[in-house]
């Protein structure tokens, strides 16, 4: 875009450059040819980049010296008009042709202008579809923020705080995201306080409404206990003498038949039943008489049946104590399904322990605690996390920001640098033949110098000093040799050598080679500057050379925006891969602000979105699992205390949250069983 500035620059000149051209050719008829060249020098000091300028000057210089050769510094004047009149009409040719160049390159600076407005209003576009981005990362941003406050409204805290923490990955500067995290976070607070109110009142409701349930159970066991009592007093009056005619009837027979304990037995029945009847202390008496005969075998027996109740006492005992160490040391050590299981086992052994029901309840106190500190540790660790990877995303986004404008920093010092190099190596080398007194090739260089940078005061300076000492060359050759005769057969070499140079600038097009082509072009120029044919071949390279940067340029953004794309993608599978849902969907964000309609990018993020779901789902049936156990572990105390009401209501309160729980169904069908009562639809 610079060059294009410096060529419209050169192009205002137009007028003064025509002035010039046309002040050496009066001075040309006049036969000032000295005068005419100054003016040719002004003219091309103004727009060094008029080929045909510069072609007319050594015209007028090779016309000075042929002059000079055939009369001398003062010769003839007549003969030097006939010479300038024989010459004329050529000179006029290439006015003509230098002064439709400078128009040309006059129409072509205009074009060029018209090229650089273009590229002004490509930029001008692009600035615009920045404004747009910008725009619709803000209403982007407006939408997280709206989805977090109908998420607010809802009761969803903590999506609502992830749609907050989206939007802070796309703007971590916007105070009004800040504003509304901590709004949500006052109002998740407010909400849960009274969450665990309402829990509360409910538990309390629940409490209170069980106790009521028991107390009307209680008074109807008590009516229908009270019931049961009367009737089975009467029957009681009237089976009790049928019951002890037929005790002492079996006592009489065992005892005719030498069973003493068992005609005891019988008579033991009897006397709980009328310890008065004279019957029974009669034949009481008869039998203890007997019993005594054999005392001595029943006092060893019966030591021996009270040796075995203690030692299975004393069994049981340290049975339970050393289940109760067992599940002191798992609560200690913190393994409270096993200390658990270990209360269980003690529970089979003496369900009415004192020690096993308190062990037991402490045992589920610090399990809740401990279930409880755990969950609110990893709440923390979590949002520790989220705010941590946020902050590395933005920290990853600004480094890659800066390492892009290193990058294209670093790019376009290392071209001018190079280019730069280039020219002083032309320069150089233009000098080293200089001083081997090989001008063409000094001024060949010189053109490739020009073709990198055309206005470099120091490239046209050289070129003046290289064009003076020529002219001096020339001029010390003339006074000791004669000026070679100029034959049919140097024209058509040099036309060979221009075609050759054609072929070469379009092999190096069809190649894409833009700048080796314009320099076989510039190597061209110097051997015929008026070639209509480079003329119209040089603009069409020129033409398709701002056409192909151009697409270079386009297709680098595209691949900039792919590469963007592709890296963020991985990010989010990485992070995808490690459950950190946040993290992903940061990154997804990250990708859509390079392209909005990306299908990988959207169907990342429906990946993502259903990944989060199933997790949170998981979630929540473990929370309901967790509490079932708790509402069937109660089921098991009171069973333990023989509360079996309590229990079933327990055991319902578990199938609420789940009908169709296999260990609640198991244990509400055999609570149902030992009533001897019928389970409900």
């Amino acid at each position: 875009m610079q060059n294009i500035a410096q060529k419209i620059i050169g192009a205002e000149h137009l007028t003064e450059v025509i002035a010039y051209l046309k002040n050496a050719d009066k001075y040309i008829r006049q036969g000032d040819i000295p005068h005419a060249l100054d003016e040719i020098m002004r003219a091309r000091e103004k727009n060094p980049t008029i080929m045909y300028a510069r072609a007319y000057e050594e015209y007028v210089r090779s016309v000075l010296l042929k002059q000079t050769d055939l009369h001398g510094p003062g010769g003839d004047t007549a003969a030097r008009d006939a010479v300038i009149a024989q010459l004329m009409p050529t000179l006029e040719k290439i006015l003509d042709l230098a002064i439709k160049e400078v128009k040309r390159s006059a129409v072509t600076a205009y074009k060029q202008k018209e090229v650089f407005a273009l590229q002004r209003q490509q930029e001008e576009e692009l600035r615009h579809e920045e404004q747009l981005r910008t725009a619709s990362i803000a209403r982007k941003i407006a939408d997280y923020l709206k989805r977090a406050r109908e998420l607010e409204a809802h009761g969803d805290y903590r999506n609502s705080l992830n749609e907050v923490a989206r939007a802070f990955m796309l703007d971590p500067t916007d105070e009004r995201i800040l504003q509304i995290e901590e709004e949500i976070k006052i109002a998740q607070d407010r909400q849960d306080k009274l969450e665990e109110e309402e829990r509360t009142r409910r538990h309390a409701e629940e409490e209170l409404r069980r106790q009521q349930l028991f107390a009307q159970w209680k008074v109807q066991r008590e009516t229908e206990r009270e019931e049961e009592l009367v009737k089975r007093e009467e029957a009681h009056k009237q089976a009790r003498a049928q019951k002890i005619r037929e005790y002492l009837q079996v006592a009489r027979t065992l005892f005719a038949e030498q069973k003493v304990e068992e005609a005891l037995g019988q008579l033991a029945f009897v006397m709980v039943l009328d310890p008065l009847n004279e019957e029974v202390l009669d034949l009481n008496w008869k039998i203890r008489e007997a019993q005594t005969r054999s005392s001595e075998e029943h006092v060893a027996k019966r030591k021996q049946q009270l040796e075995e109740e203690r030692k299975k006492e004393e069994t049981i005992r340290r049975a339970v104590e050393k289940n109760l160490e067992k599940a002191a040391e798992f609560l200690g050590q913190r393994r409270y399904g096993e200390a658990l299981r270990v209360i269980t086992q003690a529970y089979f052994i003496d369900p009415s322990n004192e020690e096993v029901i308190a062990l037991e309840r402490r045992i589920m106190a610090e399990e809740e605690e401990a279930l409880r500190i755990e969950e609110e540790e990893k709440r923390r660790a979590d949002e520790d996390r989220r705010r941590r990877q946020e902050a590395e995303l933005h920290r990853l986004a600004i480094e890659q920001q800066k390492r892009e404008q290193i990058r294209e920093r670093v790019e376009t010092e290392a071209k001018l640098l190079r280019d730069e190099e280039e020219v002083l190596l032309f320069l150089s080398k233009a000098r080293g033949f200089v001083s081997q007194g090989r001008f063409d090739e000094a001024l060949a260089n010189i053109g490739k110098a020009f073709k990198i940078n055309p206005f470099d005061g120091e490239i046209a300076k050289l070129q003046r000093e290289i064009l003076d000492a020529q002219k001096k060359m020339k001029q010390q050759r003339s006074g000791a040799f004669p000026a070679p005769e100029h034959s049919p057969a140097d024209d058509e070499a040099t036309i060979a050598v221009i075609q050759q140079h054609i072929l070469a600038a379009r092999q190096h097009r069809s190649s894409h080679h833009y700048k080796e082509a314009l320099d076989e072009i510039a190597q061209a120029y110097r051997l015929d500057p008026m070639n209509e044919d480079l003329f119209a071949l040089e603009g069409e390279i020129q033409q398709e050379f701002l056409k192909h940067e151009e697409e270079q340029q386009k297709q680098e953004e595209t691949s900039k925006k792919d590469q963007g794309i592709r890296k963020s993608l991985a990010m989010a599978r990485e992070a995808l891969s490690r459950d950190s849902y946040a993290e992903a969907l940061g990154w997804v964000d990250y990708a859509m602000s390079f392209d909005m309609q990306r299908f990988e990018t959207l169907q990342m993020r429906d990946e993502i979105e259903r990944a989060q779901r199933k997790l949170e789902e998981q979630k929540a049936n473990e929370d309901k699992e967790l509490v079932i156990q708790f509402h069937l572990s109660k089921a098991m105390e009171f069973i333990s205390e023989n509360r079996a009401f309590e229990a079933i209501f327990e055991v319902d309160l578990a199938l609420r949250l789940n009908p169709q729980h296999p260990g609640a169904l198991a244990l509400r069908a055999k609570l149902y069983e030992n009533r001897g009562a019928t389970l409900p639809a």
